[in-house]
């Protein structure tokens, strides 16, 4: 595999896992506005279903980057093309 198809693999791998922990922190911050408003249970309740939506669909994402994107087998050396 090129080093350029390595770096390409792993920052999209790192933009997906970044991405996850955005919506995760989303996560956290609705979760604090759930519970800094109980007198409001309706909303509450609201939120709270938002949020349950929200973390089933957030799963597969946090699921899909726990494999490794690129693995290197060998340290062998090759040739190299100049154009």
């Amino acid at each position: 595999m090129q080093f350029e198809d390595m770096c390409t693999q792993l920052s999209q791998h790192i933009s997906k896992r970044l991405d996850a922990v955005e919506e995760l922190s989303h996560l956290m911050l609705s979760l604090n506005e759930a519970q800094s408003q109980p007198a409001d249970v309706v909303r509450c309740k609201q939120m709270l279903e938002q949020i349950r939506e929200f973390l089933s669909q957030l799963r597969p994402k946090i699921e899909s980057t726990q494999h490794q994107s690129v693995r290197q087998q060998s340290l062998d050396t090759g040739d190299i093309e100049l154009f």
